[in-house]
């Protein structure tokens, strides 16, 4: 069984960073995210972008800041599977257009933060038929999934690996040339 998908819940930092990859991480892209709390819903972030877009006149990049970030918020989403459904019975499937022609190779690990709750995390590649691009999925429970990009320098490659424990706060995976980096969440 396919599970429904929702919106997703979207990560200040997440945007920031895959901003900043992009080099538009400017004033007008802070101008916007700033603003807006740490964790965030795709209304908040439209209301900021249609604060941003009103004010054209002085802000001359701010269509092409608004396409950007609705460009990030457009990789993010979430799934939720109804808990009669046997955990054998569920599949996830492509939601976002980076997905159309395939996911694979999600690696699940296990997290235990500091104040004990646990958490699964799963890095996974998304291909468009073109590109391709890592995404991270996170549950607590196989019933609701929130899928997210991946930021980064390990980010644009294949077959990323978490380690099962953050280090000095942040997640790190490693790329199947053995090089570690740290991902931003």
């Amino acid at each position: 069984m396919v599970g429904t998908a929702r919106d997703a819940l979207f990560h200040r930092d997440v945007f920031h960073a895959r901003l900043k990859a992009m080099g538009q991480d400017g004033e007008s892209a802070a101008y916007v995210l700033d603003e807006l709390p740490i964790v965030f819903s795709i209304d908040e972030l439209e209301a900021r972008l249609e604060i941003l877009i009103s004010e054209f006149d002085t802000r001359q990049d701010a269509h092409t800041t608004a396409r950007h970030h609705r460009s990030i918020a457009a990789c993010s989403y979430g799934v939720r599977f109804d808990d009669t459904i046997d955990f054998s019975e569920r599949v996830l499937w492509p939601v976002m257009s980076a997905e159309a022609h395939g996911m694979e190779d999600a690696r699940f690990v296990l997290f235990t933060e500091s104040d004990g709750t646990t958490t699964y995390l799963a890095t996974y590649t998304a291909f468009d038929g073109v590109h391709i691009s890592q995404q991270l999925l996170r549950t607590d429970d196989f019933l609701s999934f929130d899928a997210s990009p991946v930021v980064g320098a390990a980010a644009p490659n294949k077959g990323l690996a978490l380690f099962p424990r953050r280090i000095n706060g942040q997640y790190v995976a490693q790329r199947a040339i053995r090089r570690t980096h740290s991902l931003r969440q």
